[in-house]
């Protein structure tokens, strides 16, 4: 099995997992907080993408900017218990990517967290 498949998976039975313990019905709205900074040498692309449903934000194809080393703050209105993911890339070079890069479905170690955990998810970005 590939990395990106494995990753994948993994994803998938933490979801399982997830709705395992109880989160029958309907999902309660909840807020997730993230911290991203850049260090990489060009500017960045940024999403986030549910792995629990059809949701990214910023949405509908867009992408958040990075034109600097700054710490940008991100809320993120979201179910309780969804587990989002982040993507980022150079801009206009998709072949460097963190997290799950540019199309939401890249294997990635500590890209991902679950909505209504608390606390903020701080990443950072370098070469």
């Amino acid at each position: 099995m590939s990395a990106k498949a494995l990753g994948v998976a993994l994803r998938r039975a933490l979801l399982g997992m997830i709705a395992a313990i109880g989160l029958g019905g309907a999902a309660a709205a909840d807020q997730m907080d993230w911290e991203v900074t850049s260090y990489y040498s060009y500017q960045v692309q940024l999403q986030f993408v549910s792995q629990s449903r059809s949701a990214a934000w910023p949405g509908d194809g867009q992408a958040y900017e990075l034109n600097d080393d700054s710490t940008y703050s991100y809320s993120l209105n979201c179910e309780s218990g969804e587990l989002i993911c982040y993507g980022a890339w150079a801009t206009g070079d998709a072949s460097v990517y963190w997290g799950v890069g540019p199309e939401g479905d890249a294997a990635c170690d500590n890209c991902c967290a679950v909505c209504g955990d608390g606390g903020v998810m701080a990443v950072t970005l370098t070469d």
